[in-house]
């Protein structure tokens, strides 16, 4: 356990502050160094109203053109100076062993920082580095904490008779949490907790925190998953006036919200979704045009008309920026006033949406389209389930209408892949719960042909919508979902992983769309598919949202944005304001500097969504294997790395760890070029995608693993 350092020198509050915003507004113009900004835009960007803050950034500004970090190009307009070479901003990752990993945008590579200088950075900081050169290799070293990007822990309280210490679920956090014991809120030795970062003296070992709620027993169910909820600063409950104002709006569909709309209610429409869906977003509808023509129309219910721009239910829209779904429960982006009220396109009901209306072919040529503001009424709420049906018997409600969308889709589909898409068959589980909320089953989903169905109609919108911008001339600032090119060593990677299973890949970044599908279509339905398929996507960069539109590589789109979820994600409620303005000619008030950065926000809280969402998969399925400890399993490697290898259990699709150190039989070690774990004396190798038989020997849910041992 870490002992508290020194007496602390506690910095003034007001001190702190303002070199905290003046960080901040460094931040600004180093992450922009070409632009210009005004002190108001500088307040816009960092999102700041108060009165007192403004002041402060004013100050800001002055000092920094004072310390000829910034220089004033005209009275109140301000730029970067000279920026020092050897500093960057950007952040940190910190693995298990208190080794920081620094990534910043002009870098090509991740920078080495050696615990001794991280100056107290935590794992996704946003930091200030100085970079040095050590025996031939670049080290940084953090001079600035610009940003935290977690000040709440979760962990089990360790108290004494003078003092306590968090220590802590992440395995980032290298240090425990000072907690005097007045602040520790009750809690009993041993107890988990959630505890919030106070204070770091620069001359302490550890931070200083206090207890913010006693979560129960470590590895009790509802405490576990309440530990989870404050791990990722999610919070499921909105602010009372946030929910007041959401009660507020009114349901009435009034002459005038009908007076720019088209009037589609009359029109055969319907909604496909899970079955235990609660917020549908879209809904489609169909009719004959002509002998060779249908006007199929992709429905999104109009977030933007219900939540206004600079209101309180957008600026908690903004802060929250996606739904989040954990496997048993919902963190929703808007209130369930709006989210499954009012905004859910129900059946049976009169709602507002923003439309693509398409008229198009039975072979998915799309002759014709129009984007606008519609009033529709759902006839009909399928489930997945319940449209396969009717698709497979060839009968039942609105099965002529299915039959039509699921021929079209599928030729939607077979273009798509044609002119550069990739089709990954990822396999996802489902959990059954029991009346507490424990999972008492788990089982592989299946993807049918009305996932698929639906998937093709929202991505024909997202594509069209990015197109219609695009044709504007000057282009406009808008909002894309991009995906960039795989990376060039990656691809070299899987050439190596790929030949030593016998099969030729040319990692030419130029003919990467064709290898990679040429791949994808030799190892469709053999035992190393998912194995290829799973390294395949390790090449890929990841997708995020973007005002520099570069395509999106994966779907093989020149343009494509996300307008289909506004629902659930924020950045389809900007591409719905941006596309009103511009259906009316008006490009008054669109700013790209601030569209950017509600991009960036929106990106960084997707990746913290899915992290929690794999979390409360990872413990569920530690909890759920619990009671099979001592139990035999047959599984497939999908994971192997330098500590072991991971298993993935056939029967409950549960995933733990072999340890390389408890292989017995041999001395075990990890290939990196073979991506294998090879025993050096009798040479048996481990790969993804082997199947091997398993013993249950342990699980912890705290930290959501599951130990795995061999059976010989």
């Amino acid at each position: 356990m870490n002992k508290m350092g020194s007496k602390r020198r506690k910095p003034s509050k007001l001190k702190a502050l303002k070199r905290k915003i003046e960080s901040k507004v460094l931040a600004v113009f180093i992450n922009n160094p070409n632009d210009v900004y005004t002190y108001t835009q500088v307040a816009s960007i960092l999102q700041e109203q108060d009165n007192q803050i403004k002041l402060i950034i004013a100050e800001s500004l002055n000092d920094l053109v004072s310390g000829r970090q910034l220089k004033e190009m005209e009275l109140g307009q301000f730029q970067l100076g000279e920026k020092p070479t050897k500093l960057r901003i950007g952040t940190i990752d910190i693995s298990k062993r208190g080794v920081g990993f620094f990534m910043s945008d002009d870098l090509k590579d991740d920078i080495r920082i050696d615990p001794k200088d991280l100056n107290h950075a935590l794992k996704g900081d946003v930091v200030e580095v100085k970079l040095r050169s050590f025996n031939g290799k670049t080290r940084g070293k953090v001079v600035k904490i610009i940003e935290r990007a977690k000040t709440t822990f979760t962990g089990r309280i360790d108290i004494s008779s003078k003092y306590a210490f968090l220590i802590s679920d992440d395995a980032s956090l290298y240090v425990d949490i000072y907690i005097p014991l007045h602040k520790t809120k009750g809690a009993n030795n041993g107890d988990k907790v959630a505890v919030s970062i106070e204070d770091w003296p620069i001359e302490a070992r550890s931070p200083f925190g206090k207890v913010i709620e006693v979560l129960g027993k470590p590895g009790e169910h509802k405490a576990e998953i309440n530990s989870l909820l404050f791990e990722f600063n999610l919070s499921h409950n909105f602010p009372e006036e946030v929910l007041e104002a959401s009660k507020r709006i009114s349901s009435k569909i009034t002459p005038e919200d009908l007076s720019y709309r088209r009037d589609m209610r009359d029109v055969t429409t319907f909604t496909i979704d899970p079955h235990d869906a609660k917020d549908f977003d879209d809904a489609i509808s169909i009719q004959k045009k002509d002998d060779t023509t249908w006007e199929i129309g992709i429905h999104i219910a109009d977030v933007a008309h219900y939540v206004q721009e600079g209101t309180i239910l957008d600026d908690e829209a903004v802060k929250r920026a996606t739904s989040v779904y954990l496997v048993n429960k919902v963190v929703p982006m808007l209130p369930e006033a709006l989210s499954n009220k009012l905004c859910s396109l129900r059946p049976n009901e009169d709602k507002l949406c923003f439309s693509v209306i398409f008229d198009i072919d039975e072979n998915g040529e799309v002759k014709d389209y129009w984007i606008g503001r519609t009033a529709i009424h759902s006839d009909k709420r399928f489930s997945y389930e319940d449209a396969q049906k009717v698709l497979d018997d060839g009968s039942g409600e609105l099965h002529n209408e299915l039959i039509t969308l699921d021929t079209i889709a599928k030729k939607l589909r077979e273009k798509r892949f044609k002119v550069g898409g990739f089709e990954f068959h990822s396999s996802e589980i489902r959990f059954e719960f029991n009346e507490e909320g424990e999972p008492i089953g788990i089982k592989e989903k299946t993807l049918q042909d009305t996932n698929r169905l639906i998937e093709d109609f929202m991505l024909l919108a997202n594509k069209y919508v990015a197109i219609y911008v695009n044709k504007i001339k000057p282009i406009p600032p808008f909002i894309y979902r991009i995906h960039d090119k795989p990376d060039p060593e990656k691809l070299t990677t899987l050439m190596r992983f790929v030949g030593h299973l016998g099969i030729k890949f040319n990692p030419d970044p130029d003919l990467a769309y064709t290898e990679l599908n040429k791949l994808l279509t030799s190892i469709k339905d053999k035992p190393e598919e998912a194995m290829i398929q799973q390294m395949a996507i390790r090449t890929m960069s990841k997708a995020e949202y973007s005002t520099d539109n570069i395509g999106h590589y994966g779907l093989g789109f020149e343009f494509y944005s996300h307008f289909t979820s506004p629902i659930r994600r924020y950045p389809d409620v900007i591409a719905h304001r941006l596309l009103w303005k511009y259906l009316n000619n008006n490009k008054k008030g669109v700013h790209i500097s601030e569209i950017e950065r509600l991009a960036k926000h929106s990106s960084k809280m997707e990746r913290k969504a899915v992290e929690a969402e794999r979390a409360s998969i990872k413990y569920m399925q530690a909890y759920y294997i619990k009671k099979y400890i001592g139990e035999e399993f047959d599984g497939v490697v999908s994971g192997v790395t330098k500590w072991g290898m991971y298993v993935t259990m056939d029967d409950n699709k549960c995933e733990g760890l072999v340890s390389i150190k408890d292989m017995g039989g041999d001395t075990y070690v990890f290939s990196e070029e073979k991506v294998a774990i090879i025993g050096l004396k009798k040479k048996r190798s481990f790969k993804l995608g082997d199947t091997v038989r398993v013993k249950v020997i342990a699980s912890d849910t705290s930290a959501r693993e599951i130990d795995l041992s061999m059976v010989q």
